[in-house]
C-alpha cells in the first residue's frame, strides 16, 4: 500500500491538531489495537540529510495540551496528531516535508500519510 499524500499548514505559535482515519478499500476503519503510531517534520528527506524540525511520537492517552499522535478509537482506526502551540513556536517558517507511520505490535511498519508541511510565520506572540 503506498503512502497517502496530504499537505498540511501549519500556523506558528498555534496548536495544530489533525484528525486521521486509516480505512481498507471499502472505506471501513482499520483495527489499531496493539499498533502505536508517529510522525515527523523534517527540513528535507531523511535520505537527504533533513534535520528533525519536530518529532511527534506516539502517546497513548493523548492530553489536550500534548504534541503526539494518540490512538483515539483503536476499533475504527480514529487517531490525532497534535503538536502543541510551544512546538509549532520553534518552528522555521517554510515549506519542508512529513510523514506519519503505524506499527503493528508484531513490528510491521506502514507508512499511511506522506506530503509538504508549509510553516506560516507567527505575527502576534505572548510574553
Amino acid at each position: 500500500m503506498a503512502a497517502g499524500l496530504l499537505d498540511i499548514v501549519i500556523d506558528q505559535g498555534a496548536t495544530f491538531a489533525l484528525s486521521v482515519q486509516w480505512t481498507d478499500n471499502d472505506g471501513n476503519g482499520i483495527n489499531l489495537t496493539g499498533y502505536e503510531a508517529r510522525a515527523q517534520i523534517r527540513s528535507a528527506f531523511a535520505d537527504a540529510g533533513g534535520d528533525v524540525l519536530v518529532d511527534i511520537p506516539y502517546v497513548p492517552l493523548l492530553l489536550p495540551v500534548s504534541t503526539g499522535v494518540g490512538i483515539q478509537t483503536p476499533a475504527s482506526g480514529e487517531m490525532l496528531i497534535q503538536i502543541r502551540a510551544e512546538d509549532t513556536q520553534d518552528l522555521p517558517a517554510g515549506s519542508w516535508v512529513w510523514d506519519m507511520e503505524v506499527e503493528s505490535s508484531a513490528g510491521e511498519v506502514t507508512r499511511l500519510l506522506m506530503g509538504s508541511a508549509l510553516v506560516r510565520p507567527e505575527v502576534t506572540r505572548s510574553g
